[in-house]
């Protein structure tokens, strides 16, 4: 629902300005400005009306409840979802071409980190605090999921052909940042998690984003 709602604001016009979601026309084309506002303000406080009902409490107990409300939303709030997309309205005039690529890339992946990486790790949290997982797991999992959103990102972005215009070193560069964050997930996994790699469904995950991006 948080993520829906996202997408949602996200395409407004006043935002990133798409009109089209997944090849369909986003939400305010088919349903008018107001109803896309009102549609992912609807959705938002239903995440949380479900997080907090009763039979989530009686399910996960008020502790773990309070717990994945705070992670939810401090993930999607001010100090990142949110924050994500505010420093995204600015990132074009404050990152001009001639900008350096540790400069550039500094900034964006901390675009990436906010909008996408800190939602995913939200989620990766909120699924361990449902399993009983320790303070410890919830941590890594959200750490993990950051950086899977990250290399999402990157990805996207790499297929969309939006850094084309910086170079084919440019693009080369970026991608080895994103097999050094693969990396530094996988280590997560074997460390924290000690997943087997060969039967992993995240493992073929990070596998499939790597290949994907070597198409491009």
């Amino acid at each position: 629902m948080v993520h829906t709602y996202s997408l949602i604001h996200d395409d407004l016009p006043c935002m990133d300005d798409d009109s089209f979601r997944r090849g369909q026309p986003s939400n305010h084309v088919a349903n008018g400005e107001n109803f896309a506002v009102l549609s992912g303000d609807a959705l938002f406080s239903l995440a949380a009306e479900i997080l907090t009902e009763k039979k989530t409490v009686d399910l996960l107990g008020v502790s773990a409840s309070i717990k994945a409300c705070n992670i939810l939303f401090n993930c999607c709030g001010a100090s990142g979802m949110i924050d994500g997309q505010a420093l995204d309205l600015t990132f074009e005039e404050q990152n001009e071409k001639g900008s350096s690529f540790e400069d550039y890339f500094s900034s964006t992946k901390e675009i990436y980190l906010k909008k996408t990486g800190k939602l995913i790790g939200a989620s990766c949290a909120l699924g361990c605090i449902a399993g009983d997982a320790s303070d410890e797991s919830v941590k890594y999992a959200k750490l993990f999921g950051e950086k899977v959103g990250i290399v999402y990102q990157i990805l996207d972005d790499v297929k969309d052909g939006n850094f084309k215009n910086f170079g084919s070193d440019f693009n080369l560069k970026i991608k080895e940042e994103a097999r050094k964050i693969i990396c530094e997930a996988r280590i997560i996994l074997d460390q924290e998690f000690r997943i087997n790699k060969y039967k992993s469904y995240t493992y073929h995950f990070l596998k499939y984003i790597l290949k994907e991006m070597e198409k491009y």
